[in-house]
Order: structure tokens, then sequence, then C-alpha cells
């Protein structure tokens, strides 16, 4: 499930990065805010600037709380009291195995407009 997301959301033109956190998998996904380099060259846009973090967001693979142990949902991770003390301020956004659903949500939290 975890690889078949990392890969939804690279074909979607996210960058991916999968760390772990003491009970939790995180996925830092960033939608660049200007196009790679290879776009930038045609010259509508200065190649200097190509490929600048743009918005980001952290996804959590979680226990998941409206299901039996054992099953297990993406969330966006909101906040910061995740790594730090705290509960983590999360919103359920689909089942552990809807990982399709998942990628397409979280396309759509990160979309840019150019």
């Amino acid at each position: 499930m975890i690889e078949s997301m990392v890969l939804a959301l690279q074909s979607r033109g996210l960058k991916v990065t999968p760390t772990r956190a003491t009970t939790h998998l995180l996925l830092d996904v960033a939608q660049p805010l200007v196009p790679p380099a290879a776009e930038a060259s045609r010259g509508d846009i200065d190649c200097t600037l190509a490929g600048l973090p743009g918005l980001s967001q952290t996804v959590v693979f979680i226990n998941d709380p409206e299901r039996p142990p054992g099953n297990y949902a993406w969330a966006l991770l909101w906040g910061t009291q995740f790594r730090g003390a705290g509960d983590p301020d999360v919103q359920r956004i689909s089942n552990g195995e809807d990982w399709q659903h998942a990628a397409e949500l979280i396309g759509r939290v990160l979309h840019v407009r150019t």
C-alpha cells in the first residue's frame, strides 16, 4: 500500500519523502511551485527558479480510529504537535487500502495553477 501510494503521488508530479516517526509512517509530499528545469528551458520561466519548493503537506499512515484494530488509514497531518508533545492533529482522508482515493485528494490539496 505504501509503495503504491508513493508511486501514485509521484505520477502526479509530486515529490515524496517517506520518513518514519516513532509509531507512524510519514510522507512529506511537495508540489513544486515552479516547473522542473526542462520545462523552464522553453524560455517562459527563469531557469534559476526552476524546481523551487511550493506547497507541501505531511501525510501520515495511522491506525484507523474509525475501524477495528489492525486497520489503517491515510490522514493529513496539521499543526506541529505530532513531532512534539500532545496528540496529533490529523484529518482522516481514506482507508489505508484505498490509496488511489487518498492520492487523488492529496493531489487536490497541493494543486498549484501555473
